[in-house]
């Protein structure tokens, strides 16, 4: 279905959305990943070997590198889990890890 959208419109509907959901859609549609540096709210990206961060101005997440096959992923003291790490890293243009 977000297929048949703009991009224009489709930054209008992320807008609404947490950047939990965000990467969560993006981590399962090809397309979505091609917009996750268009998000306005994330004003500060920083990559390295153990993980990618990103944070606004009323949120911080950050991306582990895992040592196992799926990542963790802290928001604000919570845990989640799910792979975007290799979604985040190809997103900022980091060769696949």
């Amino acid at each position: 279905m977000f297929d048949q959208l703009s991009d224009d419109v489709v930054r209008r509907i992320f807008h609404y959305l947490s950047v939990r959901e965000r990467a969560r859609f993006s981590s399962v549609n090809k397309r979505l990943i091609a917009l996750f540096s268009t998000w306005d709210d994330v004003f500060y990206c920083s990559a390295r070997l153990g993980g990618v961060s990103l944070a606004g101005e009323d949120f911080v997440v950050e991306i582990e590198k895992p040592l196992r096959p799926d990542s963790t992923v802290k928001t604000h003291n919570r845990y989640l889990s799910f792979r975007i790490f290799r979604i985040a890293a190809q997103t900022i243009g980091l060769k696949s890890v």
